[in-house]
């Protein structure tokens, strides 16, 4: 652990014993990472006796009803004098952000692994050679003094194992592969983690991403995989947004490919969806052109708009 991170992670600790009403949140839709941090913290935070809730906005992967989830808090309308945002580089992804910018009296401790541009937090933890916020976690349950197990190491391990590509990203570290051996040793089921996440899969989760594959457009000339879901698409194959979770990984296989992009329909806004592997395109780069942004090879953004299928090809537009 790097010695800077070591310091901000005393002083979250400090600020964590100094407060008792505490609220953890993280970005709207969460993946694994999002969903592995928030359930162990909320956790240990029970065990020091802190009167915490866990608050979410979004639906949560069905392929994660395996975990022992927090009961999630959709409404803001509690006093909290301590607030922590987890793996979420904009305030405003959390779906929260005036019930938050209300609360003027609370401290905020942000903790990520993505670059941010705005850092939100009256503690920013912000450690981007970690894969995961995941990983961050195990370092302060550390410095808590929380014992970690079974149930702990498998919230954190499915964190890093999702935000790695089940250790096949170029995020992969020495030190990632040592924090897994660990909470394997404390008793995760990596297994279990693997085929839940990997494995298995809905009926409708599989007809969702055949239209995706039916739909890949392969740009030689820029290097980038692309395809397309609707809401139509959502609504004709019973299936939520959560049933795309990794299936942008899938597209980005195709070996000529510098970057992977899967546009979805979401309400009145398409959300954007971009991965890269080791020699790729920063795809950092490409979300912030359009107001979003996240890691080098693992991005996105929201744009105002719809979907709409004409002779050549598909298209965005304003309504």
């Amino acid at each position: 652990m790097r010695v800077d991170l070591k310091e901000n992670l005393r002083k979250a600790k400090d600020l964590i014993l100094e407060n008792n009403r505490i609220g953890i949140f993280t970005h709207t839709d969460p993946d694994g990472d999002a969903i592995g941090c928030v359930a162990a913290l909320e956790l240990a935070l029970e065990r020091m006796e802190k009167d915490v809730k866990a608050f979410l906005q979004g639906v949560v992967p069905r392929n994660f009803y395996f975990l022992p989830l927090p009961m999630f808090e959709t409404t803001l309308t509690c006093n909290l004098s301590l607030i922590i945002v987890l793996d979420c580089a904009l305030v405003e992804r959390t779906g929260f952000h005036e019930e938050i910018k209300n609360l003027r009296s609370a401290k905020i401790i942000n903790i990520d692994h993505h670059p941010q541009e705005d850092s939100f937090g009256h503690l920013n933890i912000v450690d981007t050679s970690s894969t995961s916020t995941s990983e961050i976690i195990f370092y302060l349950l550390e410095i808590l003094n929380i014992e970690i197990d079974r149930e702990l190491a498998t919230y954190l391990l499915t964190g890093i194992f999702s935000d790695t590509g089940s250790f096949m990203h170029s995020n992969t570290t020495k030190s990632s592969l040592e924090i897994a051996a660990k909470l394997i040793s404390k008793g995760a089921n990596i297994k279990n983690i693997a085929d839940n996440i990997i494995r298995r899969k809905n009926v409708s989760t599989l007809k969702l991403w055949g239209r995706v594959l039916t739909r890949v457009k392969n740009d030689r000339e820029k290097g980038i995989v692309s395809s397309i879901i609707t809401k139509k698409d959502l609504e004709e194959c019973e299936a939520t947004k959560a049933d795309l979770e990794g299936v942008v990984n899938l597209i980005n296989a195709i070996p000529e490919s510098k970057a992977a992009l899967l546009l979805t329909e979401d309400e009145d806004q398409i959300k954007g969806s971009l991965r890269s592997e080791e020699g790729g395109l920063d795809v950092n780069k490409l979300a912030s052109l359009f107001g979003g942004g996240g890691h080098i090879r693992a991005s996105g953004f929201r744009i105002k708009g719809k979907l709409r299928e004409t002779e050549d090809g598909w298209e965005i537009i304003e309504e």
